[in-house]
């Protein structure tokens, strides 16, 4: 299973991606096309080869929010929990809480209520999905058994928490330090088997690195 890269995208998601830190910084209100044109780099004639207005753009980013954060189909076809899996559940809920800022998200309740129902639906269907790949595993005694909606709430708690720039600061740590350092944590706190825990750390140790590196750009 390929964990997807900060890289996938075709020209329109790259042009997408290109305002996730304004969007994170400012929200979507007080953005206008001149903002859009800027920080995508491209001339009004190009912006409106892809988009058709504001609108759109903001439905454009709302999708890739969701798609990259929230939706993922491994839950429809993996009852048990496996290390690849794992990564991608860590992966999803870090975009999620990284791009989604508070700003962001208040203006999309505010002004795209269609979006904000969409977003918390697919948040709820995820976060159902894990509770049962969580529960199932288990049963199976590949996780140590503990409340599996714990388990969720204590990734949204720590992901809401550590992309406030105040909570690092004022603990002196690095956005990779925390997240590093929570990933090892949660690996020994999940897994029963020590094979387990040393196979996924070392799998994943590099690709987590050029995870942080690639999200943190988004908080700058």
């Amino acid at each position: 299973m390929k964990i997807e890269s900060c890289k996938n995208y075709n020209e329109k998601d790259d042009l997408i991606m290109k305002i996730a830190v304004v969007v994170r910084q400012r929200g979507v209100n007080s953005l206008k096309i001149d903002d859009f044109t800027k920080y995508m780099d491209i001339s009004k004639a190009t912006f409106y080869k892809y988009f058709k207005d504001k609108n759109d753009v903001i439905n454009s980013f709302v999708e890739k929010y969701i798609e990259n954060s929230i939706n993922f189909n491994e839950c429809n076809s993996i009852s048990l929990l496996n290390k690849d899996l794992y990564f991608i559940i860590f992966q999803k809920i870090l975009y999620q809480f990284t791009v989604g800022s508070q700003i962001f998200l208040n203006d999309i309740k505010e002004l795209y209520t269609d979006l904000w129902e969409k977003i918390q639906l697919s948040i709820f269907k995820r976060n159902e999905n894990i509770v049962k790949i969580y529960q199932n595993s288990i049963e199976a005694k590949i996780l140590e058994n503990v409340n599996p909606h714990l388990l969720v709430l204590q990734d949204e708690v720590f992901f809401s928490q550590i992309t406030q720039n105040n909570f690092l600061v004022t603990r002196n740590l690095t956005i990779q330090q925390a997240i590093e350092d929570y990933f090892y944590l949660r690996i020994n706190q999940l897994f029963i088997e020590k094979e387990d825990k040393i196979s996924l750390l070392q799998k994943y140790n590099e690709q987590l690195s050029s995870l942080i590196n690639c999200l943190s750009l988004s908080m700058l």
